[in-house]
C-alpha cells in the first residue's frame, strides 16, 4: 500500500470513499479497509460496509504470522526472566532425580520427593502444592510440559511483565494443586501443566484488549491455537490414564480470572497492588476453606470418633439404664489397647470410659466400648495401608483394603443399631431381612415367627423400600403377647395417615400366620420414647 494513501483518503468524498470500498481491482484488501474506516470516523459506514469491515479486518489478521518460538527465547534478559528458568529449574530438578536412580514410575517415589496427594498436603503438609509443580514422572512429561510453558510464556510474559508473569503461574499452579486436592482421592498429582493451563487461560481474555500491542501475529490464529489446545488437553485427560484433568481445569480457571483482573488493571480500573492483594486474598480464602473441608480418611477418622464420643454420652444418659461399676482392671485394659495402637484421639478422651461406666451396666459397656475401638482401629488400619500403598495397590493390598472398609461398614451399622434400640444390645439378637432391613428380637421369639415378618416385608415394598434403612424390633411378650416396634420421629405420631400406614402393615404381619396378638408401638427417633398405639387381637380387629 502507498504511504501516502492514508493521506489520500482523508481528501476524498464519502461516494469516492464507497468506491474504492468496494472495487477489488484497482484496489486492494488494504487500501480497501483504510477508506472503509476513514467513513467509520465520519459516521457514514453503511451497514454493508460494517460487514465488509469485518470481513477485511478478519482476512488481514490471517494473513500474519503466527506465533513461533525463537532461539533467543531460550535465554533471560532484563524484561523477559522467568520463563526460561522455570524451564531451566524443571530440567535441573528432573535430572537431580535421575541422577539419584530415583524410579518415577512409582507412585511412592513421586509422594516422597513432594507430589500432592490428599491424605499427606490436607493434614500439614501444604507444602506439596508448591513442590508438585517442579516434579515430572518422566522425561516425556517433563518434555510436552516445558514445549508448552516455553509457547506461551515467551509471548505472555513480554506482554505483561515478569513480575506478573510469576505471580500468575505460581498463582495458577497453588489452584490447580487444591483443584486435584477437591476431586481426587488416592492419586498423587505432579507437573507443571496446571500452573501452564493457568497461563494458557490468562492469555485468553487478555488476547482482545492487548491485541495491538502484541508483536506483528495474527491474534486470531493464536487464539485459536490456545482454544484447542485447552480443549485437546481437557478432552483427552478424559479418556487417558495417569492425566489430572482436576489439576488442568482448576489452573485453566485460575488463570482465566488473573486474566480478567489484568483487564482491569489495563483499563486502569484497577491498580496493580490492589489486583495482586484482591487475587491472592480470594485464591487463598477459597483455598483454605476447600482444604479444611475436603473429605479425606484421617479428617473423617477424628471426626467420627469424636461423633461417637458424644452420642455414646447422650446416649447412655438418654436409656438411664441401671448403674454398675467397671472393675479398674477393665479401664486399663481399654488403655493399653488403645495406645498400642496408637490412636492418639482415645488418648485424650479416655474419660469416656469414667462417664460411660458411671451411666451403664458392665455389659452394656463392654459392647459398646468394643465395637468403638474395633472401629477405631480400623479406621487407623485403612487409612495406613491407604498412605503406604497409594494409587499403585498390589491385588493382595486391594484386597485388604476392600476387606477393612467391609468391616467399617458393619461396624458403623452396629454402632448405630447401638443409638436406635432401647435396650441392652447383648440381650437382643438380629435376624438381617438384607442389606437395608433389620429385624431385632429378644431370645425367646420363635424363628418361625420371625421368618413370618421378614416374608411380610419383602412383600410389604411400599412399607419398607429396599433402598432406606427400616428396622423393626419384635419382642416376645411376658403376657403372651407380641410387640412390634417402629421407629417414628415424635412430631409425626399424631399424623393420622402414618399411623394408619403402619397400621395396616402390622395387620398384614398377624396376618401372615401369627396367632399372638400384636402391640404396635412407636419409638421416638431422638429420645427413644415410646407410645403405645393399639393391640391387633387374635380375630385381628382393632
Amino acid at each position: 500500500m502507498n504511504e501516502n494513501f492514508q493521506e489520500t483518503v482523508k481528501h476524498k468524498t464519502d461516494t469516492e470513499l464507497e468506491i474504492i470500498s468496494k472495487d477489488i481491482v484497482f484496489y486492494s484488501e488494504e487500501e480497501r479497509l483504510v477508506a472503509i474506516k476513514e467513513l467509520e470516523t465520519r459516521g457514514s459506514l453503511t451497514k454493508e460496509l460494517k460487514a465488509e469491515k469485518v470481513d477485511l479486518e478478519l482476512e488481514e489478521e490471517l494473513k500474519k504470522p503466527n506465533h513461533k518460538i525463537k532461539f533467543d527465547d531460550l535465554f533471560p534478559n532484563k524484561k523477559y526472566l522467568f520463563t526460561p528458568i522455570l524451564i531451566y529449574a524443571n530440567f535441573l530438578i528432573f535430572t537431580i532425580i535421575i541422577l539419584s536412580g530415583l524410579n518415577l514410575s512409582e507412585p511412592e517415589i513421586l509422594v516422597k520427593l513432594g507430589g500432592n496427594i490428599k491424605l499427606l498436603t490436607v493434614n500439614g503438609q501444604i507444602w506439596r502444592l508448591f513442590t508438585c509443580m517442579f516434579i515430572h514422572a518422566g522425561g516425556w512429561h517433563l518434555l510436552i510440559n516445558m514445549f508448552a510453558l516455553l509457547y506461551v510464556g515467551s509471548l505472555l510474559e513480554k506482554i505483561i511483565g515478569k513480575k506478573q508473569f510469576i505471580f500468575a503461574y505460581l498463582i495458577s499452579g497453588l489452584g490447580a494443586g487444591v483443584s486435584s486436592l477437591m476431586i481426587n482421592d488416592n492419586v498423587v498429582s505432579v507437573g507443571a501443566s496446571g500452573a501452564i493451563f493457568g497461563l494458557f487461560g490468562m492469555l485468553l481474555p487478555l488476547l482482545g484488549e492487548k491485541g495491538k500491542k502484541l508483536p506483528d501475529i495474527s491474534v486470531e490464529k493464536l487464539m485459536i491455537n490456545c482454544s484447542l489446545f485447552i480443549v485437546y488437553s481437557i478432552t483427552s485427560g478424559f479418556f487417558k490414564s495417569g492425566i489430572d484433568n482436576a489439576a488442568h481445569i482448576g489452573g485453566l480457571i485460575s488463570g482465566i480470572v488473573i486474566g480478567l483482573f489484568y483487564l482491569l488493571i489495563i483499563k486502569n480500573k484497577l491498580k496493580q497492588i490492589q489486583a495482586f492483594i484482591a487475587i491472592t486474598v480470594i485464591f487463598g480464602f477459597l483455598s483454605t476453606i476447600i482444604i479444611t473441608n475436603v473429605p479425606n480418611i484421617i479428617s473423617e477418622y477424628d471426626r467420627t470418633l469424636k461423633i461417637i464420643i458424644s452420642n455414646e454420652q447422650k446416649t447412655l444418659w438418654v436409656h438411664q439404664v441401671n448403674m454398675d461399676t467397671i472393675p479398674n482392671s477393665q479401664v486399663d485394659y481399654y488403655k493399653d489397647k488403645l495406645k498400642k495402637e496408637g490412636i492418639d484421639i482415645w488418648a485424650t478422651n479416655i474419660e469416656l470410659l469414667e462417664t460411660l461406666k458411671q451411666n451403664a451396666s458392665h455389659e452394656k459397656i463392654v459392647t459398646h466400648i468394643d465395637i468403638l475401638i474395633d472401629y477405631a482401629i480400623l479406621i487407623k488400619k485403612s487409612y495406613e495401608l491407604m498412605v503406604e500403598n497409594l494409587e499403585g495397590a498390589t491385588p493382595d493390598i486391594s484386597k485388604q483394603l476392600d476387606d477393612i472398609q467391609m468391616q467399617i461398614r458393619i461396624k458403623k451399622k452396629m454402632l448405630n443399631d447401638l443409638n436406635k434400640i432401647n435396650k441392652p444390645i447383648s440381650k437382643l439378637q438380629t435376624y438381617q431381612i438384607n442389606d437395608f432391613h433389620t429385624i431385632y428380637h429378644n431370645l425367646s421369639m420363635p424363628i418361625e415367627d420371625i421368618k413370618k415378618v421378614e416374608d411380610a416385608v419383602k412383600r410389604l415394598k411400599g412399607y419398607f423400600p429396599v433402598n432406606k434403612d427400616v428396622d423393626i424390633i419384635f419382642m416376645n411378650n411376658d403376657d403372651n403377647s407380641y410387640s412390634i416396634k417402629f421407629f417414628v420421629p415424635k412430631n409425626l405420631w399424631k399424623e393420622q395417615a402414618i399411623v394408619d400406614r403402619l397400621k395396616s402393615s402390622a395387620e398384614y404381619i398377624k396376618n401372615n400366620g401369627i396367632e399372638k396378638p400384636i402391640n404396635m408401638i412407636f419409638i421416638d427417633e431422638q429420645t427413644y420414647e415410646e407410645k403405645h398405639i393399639i393391640r391387633i387381637n387374635e380375630a385381628n380387629k382393632y
